[in-house]
């Protein structure tokens, strides 16, 4: 195998045989006769009574400053953590969110809380909570990292199983609580009793289907695709026309039964149909955008 160390590499002159001897031998020499002229010095410096100039010693140089790791300014902190810690402050923080009882409670838990307070309190009406509580994590539990992003799966006290999404910040973990209250700009009972046509941002539950009726018979333009609500308490069907690249966005989905998106929805002009919406835009995979709201 080759070499390719350097304190490693075979010195230059002991490939050049004699010559490199004959090149050592110079170099001894030389060094000889500069010694003898140095002592010859020193002693006529002597005899003559003048003192040798003496140089001092400059100050001594700073110790070279350790090199940081180019790549570690790129490593989210969350990963320099260790699981451990991780998992210790995010269900701390996990707790504490859902034993919350009122909007106030929950502010200083959540990211963004300038832009959360208002749409949790549409959310919870009066600003009071029902509290589920936690149940205490078992020794495998379900803890995930994907950049800043954390999510951890917890159980409540009526054993419900539910995942909240982290992200770190620079005050540590912060609970998005939009992605993990499946939060959306308009409730599903609203947006189907009132039909706009101008789009919507809604976290779905996206599973491919095959099923085209009303405005959306073409099956050689339109792919359909059923969107249930977080709380699976509604359920659209919603197109994207094939060979956008809207519906390349989604395409990841055809070999997963289920997939957590969030989709900006709308319905078209004159619809007949309070179930049949089309797919206006692609906002995120999952139900936590990592930007800013």
């Amino acid at each position: 195998m080759a070499k390719d160390f350097a304190w490693e590499a075979e010195p230059e002159s002991s490939r050049s045989g004699n010559n490199g001897k004959y090149q050592t031998g110079l170099l001894l020499s030389g060094g000889v006769v500069m010694l003898v002229l140095a002592a010859v010095g020193v002693f006529f410096a002597k005899s003559s009574g003048i003192k040798p100039v003496i140089q001092p010693l400059g100050p001594l140089a700073e110790p070279v400053a350790a090199v940081r790791n180019p790549d570690e300014a790129g490593i989210p902190r969350v990963a320099q953590r260790s699981e451990a810690a991780l998992q210790a402050e995010a269900e701390l923080l996990a707790r504490k969110f859902l034993e919350a009882a009122a909007v106030e409670d929950l502010l200083p838990l959540v990211r963004n809380p300038e832009v959360a307070e208002a749409r949790m309190r549409g959310f919870y009406p009066g600003g009071k909570i029902e509290a589920p509580g936690m149940q205490p994590l078992g020794s495998g539990a379900g803890l995930a990292v994907r950049g800043k992003l954390v999510s951890l799966a917890v159980r409540t006290r009526d054993f419900e199983e539910k995942s909240l999404a982290f992200i770190d910040t620079p005050q540590g973990l912060k609970i998005d609580w939009e992605g993990s209250a499946g939060w959306s700009e308009i409730s599903w009972k609203e947006f189907m009793a009132t039909k706009p046509t101008s789009s919507r941002v809604f976290r779905v539950i996206l599973a491919p289907v095959d099923y085209y009726n009303f405005e959306f018979t073409d099956d050689q333009k339109w792919q359909s695709y059923r969107l249930e609500s977080p709380d699976h308490e509604h359920a659209l069907y919603g197109y994207a026309e094939k060979g956008t690249v809207l519906n390349g966005n989604m395409l990841t989905a055809k070999d997963a039964k289920r997939i957590n998106l969030m989709l900006s929805l709308k319905f078209p002009a004159d619809a007949t149909s309070n179930n049949q919406v089309l797919i206006d835009r692609f906002v995120a995979e999952g139900w936590v955008e990592e930007g800013p709201p």
